[in-house]
């Protein structure tokens, strides 16, 4: 639930940007791949790139990984990451 919550809050804000209707077509494969090439699911980069082991830590799908491990801190970052997007995309549409 927490995953899909930071997914819908992600969604939330990128539909309050004008012009959104043509760039977010383009943006989310964009960020997928991103996620699937840094994220471990078939092979760990960071093992290879030392540097992107933060990055690879704050990624949505990776935070999903660990907390399917029972890791509770991966779980509270995720409500933490869809509370802060879903802030966002509130205060982007009283704007």
């Amino acid at each position: 639930v927490p995953y899909l919550a930071v997914l819908g809050a992600a969604a939330l804000l990128l539909g309050g940007f004008r012009g959104a209707a043509v760039t977010v077509p383009v943006v989310i494969p964009v960020i997928a791949a991103a996620c699937f090439v840094l994220c471990p699911v078939f092979v760990d980069v960071s093992l290879f790139v030392p540097q992107l082991k933060t990055v690879t830590g704050w990624i949505p799908v990776t935070l999903y990984l660990n907390a399917c491990d029972a890791d509770g801190g991966a779980v509270w970052t995720l409500w933490g990451m869809a509370a802060g997007l879903g802030a966002a995309a509130a205060v982007r549409s009283r704007t």
